[in-house]
């Protein structure tokens, strides 16, 4: 080989690297910062000094199409590198905007609220089985000594409150879920108030988008609870009338706080990305896996199988 088809060959190679380089500098520089600044806001969430909004997250998902197309572009003028690089950073100041609560202090019009109720079909019913479809919401459920399995209210500025009741056997199934209105234009908002039994065995169901959740089940009688939820806040008090309780709970880019009474006996799957986790008094049996002390001999127990983004997951006792 020659020495100037050596030189012609180093300078092609060179010239690859080069637009390689150039065609992904804008998509390096939105995912880097991307994830310092979800990394930022999550930290210093954990410490209470700020609030992310996870809720309004997914109206910006144009935005990651455009990111996406960056990526597959090669810009050669320098003057398109540099707008590119200033829409990335724009992109992300949107994103942190958004987190901080910036939609939720729009003017988002005024709010509907609907109420309904479901009370128990006959003497026959043992046992209740109650699934949420509530999309991207304030969520607050709490337990009463009602004599209704459950009453719910919803306030949207979009939305309807639907419901449906059916028995299985002896088994009372209800689902509360909304029917949306025109989501194109202008914010939106959802809020949640749910109240259930505490003289029946529940499963609860959850299934929401980016949503902020406080949920208290500790005076419920808990066969399962299952949280299907995009990036979210949750909260959920758990308590110890049931021998056995199977929690499953599937989400996103999440805060997560597990509440559970002392002596109840705690095993714990963690299918986990990247995360900070504290696990009160359970201790590592295996790969993911995690057991209280005394879990085998506790008269309540608590199994907990999780599969979660990037998060903070805690958990205590009370």
């Amino acid at each position: 080989m020659s020495e100037e088809t050596s030189k012609n060959e180093t300078t092609e190679t060179l010239e690859k690297t080069q637009k390689h380089h150039d065609g992904n500098l804008a998509s390096k520089v939105f995912w880097g910062l991307l994830l310092i600044l979800i990394g930022g806001l999550a930290l210093a969430g954990n410490f209470g000094l700020v609030t992310i909004n996870w809720a309004d997250l997914w109206r910006l998902w144009p935005l990651f199409i455009i990111a996406a197309g960056l990526s597959i572009l090669s810009f050669k003028n320098i003057i398109w590198k540099i707008l590119s690089v200033i829409l990335s950073v724009a992109t992300i100041a949107a994103i942190g905007w958004v987190l901080l609560g910036g939609i939720s202090r729009l003017n988002i019009g005024s709010l509907q609220a609907y109420n309904d109720t479901v009370q128990v079909a006959s003497n026959e019913i043992k046992s209740a089985e109650i699934s949420l479809d509530v999309g991207a919401s304030e969520i607050n459920i709490s337990t009463d000594n009602q004599t209704a399995i459950a009453t719910a209210e919803l306030k949207s500025n979009f939305a309807t409150l639907e419901k449906t009741s059916s028995i299985y056997e002896s088994i009372q199934k209800v689902n509360f879920s909304m029917k949306s209105g025109n989501v194109w234009l202008g914010s939106f908002k959802n809020q949640w108030n749910i109240s259930l039994t505490q003289a029946l065995p529940i499963s609860l169901s959850v299934d929401a988008g980016a949503c902020d959740a406080d949920i208290d089940l500790s005076a419920a009688k808990l066969n399962t609870v299952d949280i299907n939820m995009g990036a979210s806040n949750l909260v959920l008090r758990l308590g110890e009338n049931q021998s056995l309780a199977n929690v499953n709970i599937d989400s996103g880019a999440s805060s997560i706080k597990l509440q559970i009474p002392n002596g109840v006996g705690v095993k714990l799957h963690l299918d986990d990305g990247l995360n900070s986790k504290k696990l009160a008094d359970l201790e590592k049996t295996g790969d993911k896996t995690y057991e209280s002390n005394g879990y085998a001999g506790a008269i309540s127990k608590i199994d907990i199988m999780t599969s979660i983004g990037v998060s903070s997951f805690t958990i205590e006792r009370y």
